[in-house]
């Protein structure tokens, strides 16, 4: 221990503490016989008392004190403080020795039992190895912020205290994350939320994920959440579809460009289709097939029929948007099987699934049927033949211009476009007529 505190020896500061203790406690009984004085005067009255709120009787309380106060000089909170600290502690359980500081602090605790056993259980000060009142130790007792933190949770609070003003907290905020061993030594999930409300305004938010996803193992680990990736990957589309609109208003060409590719894929797709079926149907003559696969390709097949009357829609009239119509049309494949045998107009097509279902059987003699028969096979029944694409169409019945099912349209529209050929298309068969 120093030999000397400030200015003085040590023995100096012990007689020095000694006659400021005297003085504290005949200052501690000054205040309180001023405290005694002003509840003379006027008496703290009981919460919800005589008095009703709003009366001009409820301003008199304050107008007595205050005339006090500037008769003796001091200000009137100074005379509050008296006033409410002597009222809290009655002459026969202030504690001598005790300043009146600690007396006004633990005044606050509601329970006067409690009050008083707590005045009597001086708290343990560290600094002079023995149990004494001091401010801060009576501060922590009721829970009030002490003028010296020591613990986490002071210091903690003090510096919430220091920061309520934003611009104080932004300053110290900045400060502290400037620190690697601070911001590394905060638990995972602290860290998330402050990312989250730095990066609230979006070009702060733009910014930081910029430099994140250059690294590859976070992009690469970011990447394995389902909804990261789509969100990355509509992001992409968009970003795409906004550039190829900017590009197509600078060059009118682009349109017409892209519009030969689209229509080229567009006919490819159909001619696929077509093509797919011819090489797949003829392998399935001798196969069964099990209710199960039917009602599978049925379904199947009643979304492909959609799709195609969405596409003729959209030909014939010029909208294209994937929209409601679509969305009607793709619900055929959960209608009941089969479909209604009539729509109500006269010349309607009574049609019935045949074979696989990939076609209908017309059942009006006067209906055709257009089938696109495989070289090789003789087809049953009066026919009249028609080149479609360099192969043989047979059109059995007489020519009419009634709507033709899926796979005529189909074939019809091939024929027109002439930018591909049928080789082997599945064959509608109508009841009665059996092949080998």
């Amino acid at each position: 221990m120093s030999e000397r505190v400030g200015s003085v020896s040590r023995t100096r500061y012990e007689q020095l503490v000694a006659e400021a203790r005297e003085l504290v406690a005949q200052v501690a009984k000054t205040q309180f016989a001023l405290g005694d004085k002003a509840v003379e005067i006027e008496p703290i009255r009981p919460v919800g008392g005589s008095v009703a709120k709003g009366t001009e009787e409820l301003f008199t309380v304050e107008e007595p004190l205050q005339m006090f106060a500037d008769d003796i000089g001091v200000a009137l909170a100074t005379v509050t403080d008296w006033r409410w600290t002597a009222s809290r502690w009655p002459a026969g359980r202030r504690k001598d020795g005790v300043p009146f500081t600690v007396h006004k602090i633990l005044a606050s605790i509601p329970d006067e039992a409690e009050r008083w056993a707590a005045i009597e259980d001086a708290p343990f000060n560290p600094r002079a190895n023995k149990k004494q009142w001091t401010t801060d130790g009576a501060k922590r007792l009721v829970g009030q912020q002490v003028d010296r933190p020591v613990t986490v949770e002071e210091k903690v609070r003090a510096v919430r205290d220091l920061t309520r003003d934003d611009e104080v907290a932004v300053k110290v905020t900045a400060s502290l994350l400037s620190r690697p061993e601070t911001a590394a030594a905060l638990p995972a999930a602290d860290r998330v939320r402050v990312v989250k409300e730095l990066t609230r305004d979006d070009e702060v938010a733009t910014h930081v994920t910029s430099e994140l996803l250059q690294r590859p193992r976070v992009a690469r680990q970011a990447m394995r959440n389902d909804d990261t990736r789509f969100t990355v990957n509509r992001a992409q589309f968009d970003n795409s579809e906004e550039t190829r609109e900017k590009i197509r208003d600078r060059i009118p060409a682009v349109r017409r460009i892209e519009h030969t590719l689209e229509y080229l894929d567009l006919v490819g797709s159909c001619h696929q289709y077509v093509a797919t079926l011819g090489r797949l149907v003829p392998r399935m003559r001798d196969q069964e097939f099990t209710n199960d696969e039917r009602e599978t390709i049925r379904g199947g097949i009643a979304k492909v029929r959609g799709a195609a009357d969405w596409l003729e829609a959209a030909v014939d009239t010029g909208h294209f948007t994937l929209d409601e119509q679509l969305a009607q049309l793709s619900s055929r494949a959960n209608e009941p099987w089969p479909p209604s045998r009539s729509t109500g107009r006269p010349d309607d097509l009574h049609r019935e699934p045949v074979g696989l279902g990939c076609g209908y059987d017309i059942r009006r003699p006067t209906a055709p049927t257009l089938d696109a028969v495989p070289h090789g096979h003789q087809q049953l029944g009066t026919t009249q033949e028609h080149t479609v694409g360099g192969n043989i169409g047979i059109m059995r019945g007489p020519p009419v211009r009634h709507h033709l099912d899926f796979s005529g349209r189909l074939a019809q529209a091939i024929k027109v476009i002439g930018m591909t050929r049928i080789h082997h298309a599945f064959p509608v068969v109508p009841r009665g007529d059996h092949r080998d």
